[in-house]
């Protein structure tokens, strides 16, 4: 990447949704897209390689990144150029109403709830979200779990998805398209204004701020492969995710110790043993969507059943499951679950040349979180029966094949063995918070602000994409460039 600019009007850190909807609105708002640069610490998306090699090059740590308890949780954080879109399942959620109620009756948003729906409407429109189509001939798990939910009575709704075509002949939803099926912030906003002079450098590190004054300007130093650089700019936007970002403030602030609390998800993953084989038909990851338990944050969905991905699941469980078996007659179901106490705690320690962190979490000591995990997962083995299923591979290490009732029964018992993964990480920097002013800023540094799931006031039940999206826009809709 050339670079002969060394002054800027903005500079974001980090690639994916949030920075997407700030461009835009920036640009919109009269910067000029050369007066834009982005930095992004991960790599392009390579297009050509496995599914294997895409995954561990483009999620962090190679897709575990520990939040220590008992048990341990992997959090999944994307680290590429565009971000979690990029690597995502591509699905599109408005942001619930009652979060929306919530938000706008209890915080003190500088923005109005029209303004925010405008935009959750307008990147829906810009991203062409569409529908997935539920038959018996597509993703046959989502066929499967629509047929039960409506015996049941019980919402189940087409998932909303911003895909120009389908991935479902490739099945690689969460290992990114090969072919660049995605409509993506990265393909629908910043790759038009590359044109216009907006620059993204990537494989940054070694990142670190240096300024005379709290108000600016800032000058940023660090490396691209063997590279060094030094640049200047008036505004800094943290938008590097809800894990990135607290580290990035805490070298501006320079701490030397600061802790943050990360609110999150739980994904919990259960096979339903079908006493059929299921039919060789495309497939992909979360074409319906269990909707039913909405207000409660718990949502039910199939997973991507995809070799690799079917694979890491069985490898947690007893060892001499017949693979073959499993992909052939599995029902696979992500049981989704999460509450005003589902959060970790992120400690981060700075020295003279690295900076530190180690997250941790108490979830199973909060007595609301054990019975959210106990009800989401009755409320899924329900389907589960309604499809005459009566064998499981439940959400516990090293678990045996058993029946849903001794599978429950586990699932209560054996708290500490649960089989938990998170995938959506926020509001570790909440707006109005102890570190966010209202406007978005770092508190005592006026021109330095947050851009990306960070700041949401809560948790969304929902993939939280297009709620980022219309969150940042709505926030920054009225900032004009410097001049």
């Amino acid at each position: 990447m050339v670079i002969s600019k060394k002054t800027y009007q903005a500079i974001i850190i980090g690639s994916g949704a949030g920075c997407g909807s700030l461009v835009n609105t920036l640009i919109e708002n009269n910067f000029d897209p050369s007066e834009i640069l982005i930095l992004e610490r991960g790599i392009k998306m390579p297009r050509n390689s496995s599914a294997a090699s895409r995954f561990l090059s483009t999620y962090e740590n190679g897709g575990v990144v520990p939040c220590f308890g008992k048990p341990n949780i992997p959090f999944a954080l994307a680290n590429c150029v565009g971000g979690g879109p990029e690597i995502n399942g591509s699905l599109i959620w408005k942001t619930p109403y009652h979060i929306q109620k919530k938000w706008f009756q209890n915080y003190d948003l500088p923005f109005t709830e029209e303004k925010f729906k405008y935009f959750l409407d307008f990147y829906d429109k810009l991203l062409e979200v569409k529908n997935s189509h539920i038959s018996d001939d597509h993703d046959y798990a989502s066929y499967l779990i629509n047929n039960a939910s409506q015996k049941l009575n019980i919402k189940c709704v087409p998932a909303r998805r911003s895909l120009k075509f389908s991935c479902c002949s490739s099945n690689l939803c969460a290992f990114g398209s090969t072919e660049d099926l995605r409509n993506t912030p990265l393909n629908k906003i910043l790759k038009e204004h590359f044109k216009e002079g907006l620059k993204i450098i990537d494989n940054i590190s070694n990142l670190n701020f240096d300024f005379n004054s709290n108000e600016g300007p800032y000058t940023l130093n660090f490396k691209s492969l063997d590279k060094k650089f030094s640049l200047t700019t008036k505004r800094v936007f943290l938008a590097a995710g809800s894990i990135n970002s607290p580290l990035l403030l805490t070298k501006i602030k320079k701490n030397p110790y600061k802790k943050f609390r990360i609110k999150f998800h739980i994904n919990l993953k259960s096979i339903g043993i079908l006493q059929n084989r299921t039919p060789e038909v495309p497939g992909t990851m979360f074409s319906a969507q269990v909707q039913e338990y909405e207000t409660d944050d718990q949502y039910i969905m199939p997973f991507n059943w995809h070799k690799a991905h079917v694979a890491t699941i069985l490898d947690r469980h007893k060892k001499d499951i017949d693979f073959d078996y499993i992909f052939a007659h599995g029902l696979g179901i992500t049981s989704q679950v999460s509450t005003i106490k589902t959060e970790s705690l992120m400690h981060v320690l700075n020295s003279p040349s690295k900076t530190f962190k180690l997250i941790t979490h108490q979830i199973l000591n909060e007595a609301k979180n054990i019975a959210a995990i106990k009800e989401i997962m009755e409320r899924t083995y329900n389907i589960f029966k309604e499809l005459e299923i009566k064998n499981v591979l439940g959400p516990i290490k090293n678990s045996p094949i058993l029946s849903i009732e001794k599978s429950l029964d586990q699932i209560t018992n054996n708290k500490k063995d649960l089989d938990m993964l998170s995938v959506h990480h926020m509001a570790s920097l909440p707006i109005g918070g102890d570190d966010i002013k209202n406007d978005g800023s770092i508190k005592g540094f006026p021109n330095i602000y947050v851009a990306d799931a960070s700041i949401l006031p809560t948790a969304v039940g929902e993939s939280p994409q297009l709620t980022i999206m219309a969150f940042v826009s709505s926030l920054y809709s009225r900032i004009k460039p410097i001049t």
